[in-house]
């Protein structure tokens, strides 16, 4: 970058007007290299995690030189690119520059944006040894501009209107001429449409507007102006536009305004910028239909393969003017396919990830989804069809196979990871339901029955069946590696194992001994006539940790009162039995009567 003349007067930072100071780098030398690393370092520093996959908003300024391109997006949006006199011999920057316009940032939705401020002609011709190369840069920063802006800003001064050199319409031109190349018509054999035109906006501002003429009448001077050099501008055979014209207003959503001079009519040129941003804020000139659908993920990567192609197309400039071919030889067609099927990827990587989302944060809670092989199936088959539906236009590509390939295998990848999750739930659980069954069992008066080994194995059966039955909800038709029999043989052994070993184990054991406790308190039936029989019967127990290989029985009676004491230390078995955590101590009385006729 070349030595910058400041005007004072033309900073932004006048009374009156309030902005905060944004980020800036040099996207694109005067040289024309493209410094990529440092566009993937700047927005991921300066924009948020959450902003980096949605789609950014990317707002372009041109004109002629010294036409205000810097003081308009600087008053705008409150970035802070250079500025020069309008009357200064001084060479202005020829390179392009990227901001993140922080004041329009915070007024609009959370969308990363991103402001692009390129170098006039003059600059570029001033700063290159040889006009051609300054011609074929002034080309590249056009198809390069049109290819990621939502927005494109052009700047002209009010009495220029009309005058070819003066205006910059041989700018307006290129621009034109770019556009044929970059967005080329689909027709079928009949020469027929078969998509959309892509639409950009093109804002036309006419800067110190003073002299009290009216803007109509120039609006309409310009937008005549503006066809003619659309209707001039040479359009190849391949591109479509030749066999089947358009008319501009197809192509271009135009819109004009204008701005008084900003230092001797302050008050009304700050009111005229206040209005204009408003219109960005509320999204009249950032309409979806104008969107290039760019990830902020993805625009560093964009960018770069834009400049290479946009480049190669004419041979890419180099460091001392030399020219060579692109670096990566991307053709104009495979290029727009990449485009249109990166956009689907996108599209549908963000619709699946929401999905995949929702559900690992269900299973990570420890809960099966429900109906999920018929889900997931359902899901693999409505990307395929809305990602080949998108991407229609591109069947003969390559690229579209590979990013299909690639979306697929993501999807397999995280049902396959919420498939594996699920089996492990549902052989807890399974374990878990056959433990509560046995120590229900346990439990029962009829335990001598209810504790039968046969008994044993057909509620551990049962149990192994209800696992099938949920494993096989979770069976996907369309991936049929995904299966359970290592899972099943897992649950199989495992609850045999512990039906055998259940009715010798210390939960049962205690069991029985609270049986004992019971047949113990009652009082004996006594002879002779009726009576009502009050007895008292205090049970104590003790139960410290362990697994209950230690057991202490101890009881009194003494006229119908019977005191009993039990020490037994299994407390962890318990717990891991589901009975909840056991007291150190514990004492139950017990008052009974008894009617002996």
């Amino acid at each position: 970058m070349r030595p910058v003349d400041i005007d004072e007067n033309m900073k932004g930072n006048d009374e009156g007007y309030v902005g905060s100071v944004s980020d800036t780098m040099e996207l694109i030398s005067s040289t024309g290299e493209m410094n990529t690393n440092g566009c993937e370092e700047f927005c991921s520093s300066v924009f948020s995690n959450e902003q980096q996959a949605q789609d950014i908003i990317c707002i372009s300024s041109f004109g002629p030189s010294k036409s205000g391109k810097s003081l308009l997006l600087n008053r705008l949006f409150s970035t802070e690119f250079p500025v020069s006199k309008r009357y200064n011999s001084t060479i202005q920057n020829a390179s392009t520059m990227i901001a993140k316009p922080t004041l329009l940032s915070n007024q609009i939705s959370s969308r990363p944006i991103m402001v692009l401020d390129s170098g006039s002609k003059s600059s570029l011709i001033d700063s290159q040894e040889s006009s051609t190369t300054a011609r074929d840069l002034i080309s590249c920063f056009m198809s390069f501009s049109l290819a990621i802006s939502d927005v494109l800003v052009y700047n002209l001064w009010a009495t220029d209107v009309g005058r070819y050199e003066a205006a910059g319409y041989d700018i307006l031109r290129s621009i034109f001429t770019e556009y044929c190349r970059l967005f080329p018509r689909e027709l079928n054999e009949n020469q027929l449409e078969v998509s959309d035109l892509k639409k950009t906006a093109l804002l036309l501002v006419l800067h110190d507007h003073d002299d009290g003429s009216s803007l109509n009448l120039m609006r309409e001077t310009l937008v005549s102006d503006l066809e003619k050099l659309w209707n001039d501008v040479p359009k190849s055979v391949g591109s479509g536009y030749a066999t089947n014209p358009v008319k501009l207003i197809e192509v271009f959503e135009i819109s004009v305004t204008s701005l008084p001079h900003p230092k001797h009519r302050k008050a009304e040129f700050d009111l005229k910028i206040d209005a204009l941003r408003d219109r960005f804020v509320e999204s009249d000139l950032l309409k979806s239909d104008y969107s290039k659908a760019v990830p902020l993920e993805a625009f560093p990567t964009y960018v770069d393969v834009v400049w290479q192609d946009v480049c190669g197309a004419r041979g890419s400039v180099g460091q001392n003017g030399t020219t060579s071919a692109g670096v990566f030889g991307v053709s104009r067609k495979d290029l727009v396919a990449s485009y249109v099927c990166d956009n689907a990827y996108n599209s549908q990587y963000k619709s699946v990830m929401r999905t995949f989302n929702s559900w690992n944060s269900g299973v990570d809670r420890g809960r099966v989804i429900g109906r999920f092989g018929h889900s997931a199936e359902r899901l693999l088959a409505r990307v395929k069809r809305e990602y080949e539906a998108l991407t229609q236009s591109q069947s003969e590509q390559s690229v579209r196979s590979e990013k299909l390939d690639l979306l697929e295998t993501l999807c397999a990848s995280q049902i396959r990871t919420l498939f594996n999750k699920q089996l492990v739930i549902l052989q807890n659980q399974s374990v878990q339901k056959l433990k509560r069954a046995l120590v229900s069992r346990a439990s029962s008066n009829d335990h001598l029955v209810s504790l039968d080994s046969d008994a044993l194995i057909r509620e551990a059966e049962r149990c192994e069946q209800w696992f099938i039955d949920a494993a096989d909800r979770l069976l996907i038709p369309s991936m049929p590696a995904l299966g359970y029999g290592s899972a099943r043989a897992e649950v199989h052994s495992v609850l045999r194992d512990f039906a055998t070993k259940f009715a010798e184990s210390p939960t049962v054991q205690l069991q029985a001994m609270k049986r004992i406790q019971r047949e113990a308190n009652r009082p004996p039936k006594k002879a002779g006539a009726s009576l009502l029989g009050v007895n008292l019967s205090i049970t104590g127990a003790c139960r410290p940790a362990g697994t209950g290989n230690f057991q202490v029985v101890s009881s009194y009676a003494k006229h119908g009162h019977r005191a009993n004491f039990v020490i037994c230390n299994d407390a962890d078995l318990a717990e891991q039995s589901g009975e909840g955590p056991v007291p150190l101590f514990r004492f139950q009385p017990a008052l009974n009567f008894d009617l002996n006729p």
